[in-house]
C-alpha cells in the first residue's frame, strides 16, 4: 500500500513539473547542422543562430523569439555590394569582425603583424563539440516513451496540455517507470542548506557506486525533490496558484508516506532493480574538470 501510494504522488508530482516548466526557464541547447553549416544556440526564450558562408566567414543569422526545435535556416550566404565600386565583403554582417578585408562593420578584433601590417581577415576552420552528461539513449526507453519526452519539451506543447486539463498519458509513462521497480530510495538530510546537500550528494555517490558493484540499476525519481521545494522555500515561484495548491497536497502524501519531515530535506529518490549491462555509457568529463578540492 505505501509503496502503490508513493507511486501516485511521484507520478502527479512528475506531471506538474512538465506543466509548470512553462513559467520556468527553458532548457538551453546548442547544435551545428552540418548541411547547411549554421550554429544554433537556444536559452531562455531565445534563440540565436550564425552560419559560416560561402566565403568561409562566420555571419549573424538570426536573434530573436524562441523558435521551435524542428524549425530550420538555409544556408547562409554573404551579402553582395549594392554597387560596382563596393567592396565584396563590405555588406556582409560579421559574427567576430576582424579590422581588415575592406569589412565596415566595427572590429571585434585589431592586430598589427611583425611586418606592420594591420590587415586582418577571420575565417572558420573548423570546430569540435565536447561530449558530456547524459544520453537520453542510456535510458532504455521505449519508443512510445521517447515519443512522450519529444512532446513534452516543447513549451507551447505543454501549456495547451495546462490548457485543456490533459496529460494522462504522461501519468502512463511515469507509472510503467515506477511500476517496474523493484523498491524505491529515499535519501533524507537534516535540514536544507547548502551544507547538507553537499554531503547528500556524497551519500548519494556511495549508494549509486555500492549498488553498481552488485549489479543493481539504479534510475533517478528525483522530479518531486526538484518541484516540492520551489512551494515549501521558494514562494511557489513561476508557478500557477493551480499548481501550488496540488503540490502542497502532494507534499502531505508524501511526508506521510516516507515520514520526512518538513524540516529536513530530501536529496535523492531513485528506483532500484535488477537490471541487464547498459548498452551505452554516460560521456563524463575528467575528474579534474569537475572536482573541487
Amino acid at each position: 500500500m505505501t509503496f502503490s501510494l508513493l507511486r501516485r504522488t511521484y507520478v502527479h508530482a512528475l506531471l506538474l513539473v512538465a506543466i509548470a516548466s512553462t513559467g520556468l526557464a527553458q532548457v538551453s541547447a546548442a547544435r551545428y547542422d552540418d548541411s547547411t553549416k549554421v550554429f544554433r544556440l537556444d536559452g531562455g526564450d531565445v534563440t540565436y543562430a550564425f552560419g559560416v558562408n560561402e566565403r568561409g566567414e562566420l555571419q549573424p543569422v538570426y536573434w530573436g523569439a524562441r523558435l521551435q526545435p524542428g524549425d530550420h535556416f538555409p544556408a547562409t550566404m554573404a551579402v553582395k555590394g549594392r554597387t560596382t565600386f563596393e567592396h565584396t565583403n563590405s555588406e556582409s554582417p560579421q559574427e567576430y569582425a576582424g579590422w581588415g578585408g575592406g569589412v565596415q562593420w566595427e572590429p571585434a578584433l585589431k592586430v598589427t603583424f611583425a611586418d606592420g601590417n594591420r590587415d586582418l581577415v577571420l575565417h572558420y576552420i573548423a570546430h569540435t563539440t565536447t561530449k558530456d552528461g547524459i544520453d537520453i539513449k542510456t535510458l532504455g526507453l521505449s519508443n512510445s516513451q521517447l515519443a512522450a519526452l519529444g512532446v513534452i519539451k516543447s513549451e507551447h506543447v505543454v501549456s495547451t496540455i495546462n490548457e485543456l486539463g490533459g496529460g494522462k498519458a504522461l501519468d502512463m509513462l511515469a507509472k510503467r517507470t515506477v511500476a517496474a521497480a523493484s523498491a524505491l530510495c529515499l535519501i533524507t538530510m537534516p535540514a536544507y542548506n547548502p551544507e547538507n546537500f553537499f554531503n547528500g550528494g556524497r551519500a548519494m555517490e556511495r549508494l549509486w557506486l555500492g549498488a553498481t558493484n552488485l549489479h543493481i540499476a539504479v534510475h533517478p525519481l528525483i522530479s518531486p525533490l526538484y518541484i516540492f521545494p520551489r512551494v515549501v522555500y521558494g514562494n511557489g515561484a513561476g508557478l500557477t496558484d493551480q499548481n501550488i495548491a496540488e503540490l502542497k497536497e502532494l507534499i502531505k502524501k508524501f511526508a506521510a508516506i516516507t515520514g520526512m519531515r518538513d524540516s529536513r530535506a530530501g536529496v535523492f529518490l531513485a528506483k532500484v532493480a535488477i537490471a541487464d549491462e547498459p548498452a551505452l555509457k554516460s560521456l563524463r568529463l575528467p575528474v579534474e574538470q569537475v572536482l573541487v578540492t
